[in-house]
């Protein structure tokens, strides 16, 4: 039986104190960027799953978790993860959920640069792709089975790396490996991918078949069919191809579904992670020029890796990971210093470590995230500004009874938070495409509504605001419903019944009807306080927590601020009883900024919401921004200086872009503000 021909690789010499420093930087930034709390939309009904399973209930066949989709087939690839955070979050709750995700993380990103020093990886430019690869990739830094799946792909490629490299591997792992992954994940499917372009770039090698790893790999290819499904355990992720079709309903809806590299799709969401998706494509050019320095050194599986696992990647933004986990150490392998900058090799990694460094700082602040207007916060609980945790509280304080249609991104949480089956959740596989164009139609149609309403029964209602306005203001304006509770992620509709009337949140009414707004308490106006600077705020960033969109912003006077209750300041206008906001037929410019967009599902249609219409008349000194994106940053980012013409209390003033679009936020959040000298402004409102 043929050994494998080692690939002829330069003497590797001790990694330099510079750059291990730089590589262990990079591990902290990436530990930081995990220690997120837990806002994962998809959390929930991994803990009902395995909640279900620890109880003693089995394995599901068909769909427990939904009354509408209950004869739906149900294939739970990942009931293995499900036990193990359900177990987790029993014992330590939401800090335990974080610091096993964070260690997943930690354990991945160090496990690549030990599978980079098998080969010639230079240590300079290993620490740089380290904290690329980590930036690339941080958007999935969430509570998720993926990132479980990126654990095992980097320890099957450092397997197979060591036999290409023609020192001991433990082979015979690799069917052990493979079973606990297919029992925990359905990306199980990219091992197989790796150990084909290991054997095929073996084979053109040497033209002889390494028979060792093809019997290792025969052996991984059978040892997934051990999971409680049989073949279709195998076979459902091969299913899930048909979303990379543009035609899909999901591929259309889904914005994680969309391209890095779809700048226009990218552009109509102006708050993106912008340094992810920019430090991804530059991780993808780096990528293109590695082949040709791997294929001249005839590393052929190295440059297979490359490319397979491009094509997954650079089709969506969710998959970005899966270039960086497999490629990292095949890019660190074909890339090498042009002769004329390779002087500045032994800076790179003193720039690295500082970059790393303050980029963590600003993590463990929140600026970093603030910056990109997410709502992603560093921590150990759940995230109350992503899942609907109020929502389900009140819900089970006031003992609603009866099916509901909630919202798909609220779907999973519900399950598990209420412990009752739900209308619709983010399990798209179970879902379907012809029900989930069912359930798009009855949220934008209140015809359709009113017969999803009929047909399954449906008491009340929940949905995130920010999101449909327009949904806000049919279901306010429609006698048969009432609005039971709003909180700044979302709303409790309750069906009327004759003769009984439905509970009510008690602080519902200081949500609709707010102390009015002292404008004089914001900063930038003539009795405020000063407005710090650009830079001053940059520097805060590095020391103090931050808050959105910054602490001045919610500076308002001690008289105002005393009855009303707290509120982020970057939520939608809360509902009224017949929201008007949502059903006007004014065409004049929308006064509410743009909502930060979710890290998880975000509907491609919601940047609808974030477009405005032409601006009023303005002096030629007032340049209004031309696209989607810069209307964002007008919106929110103090850097855009120019100054604009507002009416305030009857008369002109001059006030800084940011601080005039923040007056109207608050104006459009109580409905009229009162100023000092007793005026009101009423903002105009678009449809």
């Amino acid at each position: 039986m043929p050994r494998p021909v080692p690939v002829p690789a330069p003497e590797v010499s001790p990694t330099p104190l510079a750059c291990r420093f730089a590589l262990f930087a990079s591990l902290l930034l990436a530990a930081l960027l995990a220690l997120r709390q837990v806002d994962s939309l998809d959390v929930g009904f991994h803990l009902r799953a395995g909640n279900h399973m620890l109880d003693g209930q089995g394995w599901p066949r068909t769909d427990p978790f939904t009354f509408t989709l209950r004869e739906h087939d149900y294939v739970d690839t990942s009931w293995g993860y499900q036990v193990l955070i359900a177990a987790v979050e029993r014992a330590n709750g939401p800090a335990g959920l974080v610091l096993l995700h964070a260690a997943l993380v930690v354990a991945t990103f160090a496990l690549l640069a030990r599978t980079a020093r098998l080969g010639p990886a230079d240590p300079t430019l290993l620490a740089a792709l380290l904290l690329l690869g980590t930036l690339a990739c941080e958007m999935r830094f969430a509570v998720r089975p993926e990132l479980l799946s990126y654990l095992m792909l980097a320890g099957v490629i450092h397997l197979l790396q060591r036999h290409a490299e023609g020192e001991r591997a433990p082979l015979p792992l690799l069917p052990l490996a493979f079973l606990l992954w297919a029992n925990c994940h359905s990306l199980f499917v990219l091992g197989w991918a790796a150990l084909g372009c290991f054997l095929v770039g073996s084979f053109l090698r040497s033209f002889e078949l390494d028979r060792r790893l093809a019997l290792w790999s025969l052996a991984s290819l059978v040892a997934p069919l051990v999971n409680p499904y049989g073949l279709r355990g195998v076979i459902f992720p091969f299913t899930l191809l048909s979303r990379f079709d543009a035609s899909n309903p999901f591929q259309q809806e889904i914005g994680e579904f969309v391209s890095p590299f779809d700048f226009q799709a990218l552009d109509a969401q102006p708050f993106h992670p912008a340094l992810a998706v920019w430090s991804f494509r530059v991780f993808v050019a780096l990528g293109t020029l590695a082949l040709i320095g791997l294929l001249r050194k005839k590393r052929f599986a190295e440059a297979l890796l490359v490319l397979v696992f491009a094509w997954p990647s650079v089709r969506m933004l969710r998959n970005t990971p899966i270039l960086v986990v497999a490629a990292l150490p095949a890019l660190s392998a074909g890339l090498v210093w042009p002769a004329r900058i390779a002087r500045f090799r032994t800076v790179l990694p003193v720039l690295v470590a500082v970059f790393a460094v303050l980029l963590a700082l600003r993590v463990k602040s929140n600026a970093y995230t603030i910056d990109d207007r997410r709502e992603h916060r560093t921590g150990l609980g759940w995230n109350e500004s992503v899942l609907p945790v109020e929502a389900a509280e009140f819900v089970a304080r006031a003992q609603l009874e009866g099916p509901m249609l909630n919202h798909l991104n609220f779907g999973g949480w519900l399950m598990w938070a209420l412990d009752r089956p739900v209308f619709i959740d983010g399990r798209l596989e179970v879902v379907g495409e012809e029900f989930f164009l069912e359930y798009r139609r009855a949220l934008d149609s209140q015809e359709a509504l009113q017969t999803c309403v009929e047909r399954w029964g449906i008491r009340w209602m929940i949905f995130p605001y920010a999101t449909f306005p327009r949904l806000l203001g049919r279901m306010s304006a429609d006698s048969r419903w009432t609005l039971v509770h709003a909180d700044p992620v979302g709303v409790v509709f309750v069906r009327a019944a004759p003769g009984v009337a439905p509970p009510t949140d008690p602080a519902l009414a200081s949500v609709l009807a707010p102390e009015p707004v002292r404008l004089e308490g914001l900063p930038g106006l003539d009795a405020g306080p000063p407005r710090p600077t650009r830079f001053q705020r940059w520097i805060e960033g590095f020391h103090s927590p931050q808050r959105f969109p910054s602490r001045e912003h919610t500076s308002l006077s001690s008289t105002s601020t005393a009855a009303r209750p707290t509120r982020p300041p970057h939520a939608s206008p809360p509902p009224s009883a017949r929201a008007t906001a949502a059903t006007s037929s004014s065409t004049t410019t929308s006064a509410q900024p743009c909502s930060a967009p979710s890290a998880g599902r975000m509907p491609r249609t919601a940047t609808a919401s974030c477009s405005r219409r032409s601006p009023p008349t303005r002096s030629r000194a007032s340049a209004w921004p031309r696209s989607n994106r810069e209307r964002a940053r007008w919106t929110v980012n103090p850097a855009y200086r120019d100054r604009v013409d507002a009416s305030v209390s009857g008369r002109p003033c001059s006030l800084h872009r940011g601080a005039a679009e923040i007056v109207k936020s608050y104006l459009s959040l109580h409905g009229t503000a009162s100023s000092g000298s007793g005026g009101e402004w009423t903002p105009r409102r678009s449809p």
